[in-house]
């Protein structure tokens, strides 16, 4: 259940790495009532390359490319020096290149993916090693990013269950059906500065009758992906502590919903703190392209929450992906020095 599962914490990393390149998962946190406690990773990547240079330089493609920010403040270069700087490491200039399919700051986990990279790539190329039975990697993650619903997922894969043991972040996986598909909308504009900026719109207290309503709806929603009953799912969607919060920010967001219901969707909600729609649609495993048509009703909710989002005056576009049970890694690239 972690990265050093994947990397073995004896073996992961050589000391004084020229070059390494990392892959980090896409995520979606909160899914309604479990909010900052639940996170699924999703079959979009950001890869990163770090080169050991003379200089620190960033190339960027990809989601986001114009809006990146430049080497000074680039998110996965600031992540990588305090990685370097937790370790009581020299920093030292790298080239980055960045491919990145995550949609930018639209709540699919696009931070934590850059943090995420920048620290693994750290440690790999300066050869530390992290230990896997304290999640330790998931500890350092967490105080630098502060979310660490779209941390453990981005690490580990799958869908995690976080919690805090009074001194540290411990996950667990769920179980996740294997013929569910994920059908995002995303506005085609960013409509937010930041997670922490929705987060003001939240109140810091909830009357008990909210905390029992979203405590029952959560469990319930981590019983029914475990247990593949679907059925159970839609009962889960009523969020009483941070949706209806944001809803005045993202005009589509109930409008996107309630259209994925109606086409066949088992489960929506807002995606992390927004804007994106996330739904979850039932079909068998494989290419979308090969099954029937009656079967194939991604597309279906994707065009729904389009046209419903555009009825409410945002424009946007769907992507069809799945949940990732893997996580972060190494990648090897040929050519390149293991």
């Amino acid at each position: 259940n972690s990265f050093c599962t994947l990397l073995p914490p004896q073996s992961f990393s050589q000391p004084d790495m020229d070059q390494v390149t990392v892959r980090v998962p896409a995520t979606t946190a909160n899914l309604g009532p479990a909010y900052d406690i639940i996170g699924l990773a999703l079959d979009m990547w950001l890869t990163a390359t770090f080169e050991r240079s003379d200089e620190t330089h960033v190339t960027t493609t990809g989601q986001g490319a114009g809006a990146i920010a430049d080497e000074k403040e680039n998110l996965v270069v600031k992540c990588f020096n305090t990685a370097l700087e937790s370790c009581g490491h020299e920093k030292f200039p790298v080239k980055v290149t960045v491919h990145n399919e995550i949609p930018f700051g639209c709540g699919c986990g696009s931070s934590s993916a850059a943090t995420v990279a920048g620290v693994i790539a750290a440690f790999l190329m300066i050869g530390k090693t992290v230990s896997a039975k304290d999640e330790e990697l998931l500890q350092i993650v967490t105080k630098i990013e502060g979310h660490p619903d779209n941390a453990a997922p981005a690490i580990y894969g799958g869908m995690q269950l976080a919690i805090h043991g009074g001194e540290r972040w411990a996950t667990h996986r769920v179980n996740v059906p294997h013929n569910l598909w994920c059908v995002l909308f995303t506005p085609n504009k960013k409509m937010k500065l930041h997670t922490n900026e929705t987060r003001k719109l939240i109140p810091t207290e909830v009357p008990m009758k909210d905390a029992i309503h979203n405590m029952t709806r959560a469990t319930l929603l981590i019983h029914s992906f475990a247990t593949g009953d679907f059925a159970a799912m839609r009962s889960c969607a009523d969020d009483k502590f941070h949706q209806q919060q944001r809803a005045p920010l993202f005009p589509h967001m109930n409008p996107a919903i309630e259209a994925a219901f109606a086409k066949g969707a088992v489960y929506s909600s807002l995606s992390g703190a927004g804007p994106t729609i996330v739904a979850f649609v039932p079909g068998r495993t494989g290419d979308d392209t090969l099954m029937d048509e009656s079967e194939r009703l991604c597309d279906v909710v994707g065009n729904a929450m389009v046209q419903a989002a555009e009825a409410a005056g945002i424009d946007g576009y769907y992507i069809v992906t799945s949940p990732s049970m893997v996580g972060a890694h190494k990648h090897y690239v040929p050519g390149m020095s293991r």
